[in-house]
């Protein structure tokens, strides 16, 4: 159901919101983000799927302005897709290359 409504989302370009980390995000989804192969940084443990997407607005504890950010699927709480469509942004797939 979960990943159902983020796929909606990302093909209809809607805004979605949902609990993470301790607060509420607003966020435009982009993609799903699997890691199968160690990356550079380390950063993000091998074999988790996250969400690509760009934060709006919301609680955040690294860096509090909107933003790229990864969400790992299995911690995103109360999703909620909102009507509002977002103009999607032409460097959402370089950002991780």
């Amino acid at each position: 159901m979960l990943r159902a409504s983020l796929e909606r989302a990302m093909r209809d370009s809607l805004v979605v919101e949902f609990s993470y980390g301790g607060g509420f995000r607003l966020v435009d989804p982009y993609f799903f983000h699997h890691v199968a192969e160690p990356n550079e940084l380390e950063i993000v443990p091998l074999g988790r799927e996250f969400l690509f997407g760009w934060q709006v607005e919301g609680h955040a504890v690294s860096d509090p302005e909107p933003g790229w950010r990864l969400f790992e699927i299995k911690q995103i709480e109360s999703l909620a897709v909102t009507r509002t469509h977002f103009s999607p942004r032409p460097d959402a797939r370089n950002y991780l290359k």
